[in-house]
């Protein structure tokens, strides 16, 4: 295996989710000081990241908008995936102002947008509210992302199998998860197989953590969150909002309760120049390009 190992060069992107660790942390704590390693090598403080980053010889040190600053090997200059508004908010959450867009990114968008318009602009759909349930499942936010879903359909921007051709991601599973079923059984009473329809839910629906590292022409980000507590965690560290913001290509609409995230975190600060539109479930509306 080291074998296989050597020569292997880490380039790295600031800002992801961290890994999920099930292991208790005052286990972790005891294995590590029987063992004498250090906390940079416990489990539960460490990834394969931060590992290959303390490697590398090759790097810099960047400061996030949170924390401290911390050697970065290899790290990521010019970014290609995302155009603005993204791109910007991403650079300044995760990366100190220090990515550069490559070139002819916004001229090759400008296109784009004559041909493919999606739903317009990148924006925030403003929806108050708190109550649902399950969890941080918000039902008013729900059916806001359930008509721009359907009128992403309508306008035509599927994939080969007919249906929405992209992703909806949330930070929180129950909201995922509620957002997944309300969404598929929309798509099943329009006539789609349930075969399709649940092979699209799976890869298209889901939580933050598990689209890190895949990416979408347009992306639905539905915040939910029923208590304070929980959106504070969501937006307390850079990670969740960066991955969120960059799995989206050329559209990143925003869905949820913009006066108390926004009061959550001064992180959120880095949308502020989103658009903003506010929409209510008491009527009838529908997202216009």
């Amino acid at each position: 295996m080291r074998d296989r190992l050597d020569g292997l060069l880490d380039e790295a992107a600031r800002g992801d989710v961290e890994p999920v660790m099930t292991m208790d942390r005052n286990a972790d704590a005891k294995l590590a000081e029987r063992r004498g390693a250090p906390d940079r090598h416990r489990a539960t403080l460490a990834s394969a990241q931060t590992l290959a980053d303390a490697a590398n010889p090759f790097g810099a040190w960047v400061r996030p908008r949170v924390g401290q600053p911390a050697w970065v090997g290899c790290p990521l200059k010019v970014h290609r995936r995302c155009v603005e508004p993204m791109f910007g908010i991403s650079n300044r959450l995760a990366y100190d102002g220090g990515m550069v867009l490559a070139r002819g990114k916004m001229a090759e968008e400008d296109k784009l947008t004559k041909l493919r318009p999606l739903l317009g602009g990148s924006r925030w759909f403003d929806v108050a509210g708190k109550q649902g349930g399950p969890k941080h499942f918000i039902r008013e936010q729900a059916e806001i992302v359930l008509r721009l879903v359907r009128a992403y359909a309508e306008g035509g921007f599927a994939g080969g199998d007919g249906l929405p051709a992209l992703f909806v991601v949330s930070p929180f599973r129950s909201m995922a998860d509620g957002l997944r079923k309300a969404l598929c059984e929309d798509l099943k009473a329009r006539g789609h197989t349930s075969k399709a329809v649940g092979t699209w839910g799976t890869a298209s629906v889901g939580t933050v953590h598990i689209f890190q590292g895949k990416e979408k022409e347009t992306v639905i980000l539905a915040l939910g969150g029923a208590t304070d507590g929980a959106i504070e965690w969501a937006c307390g560290t850079p990670n969740i909002l960066n991955v969120a913001v960059t799995r989206a290509q050329r559209r990143l609409y925003v869905v949820g309760d913009r006066t108390r995230w926004m009061a959550a975190s001064s992180l959120l600060g880095e949308f502020a120049g989103l658009p903003v539109e506010t929409v209510s479930v008491a009527t009838d509306w529908v997202p216009v390009a």
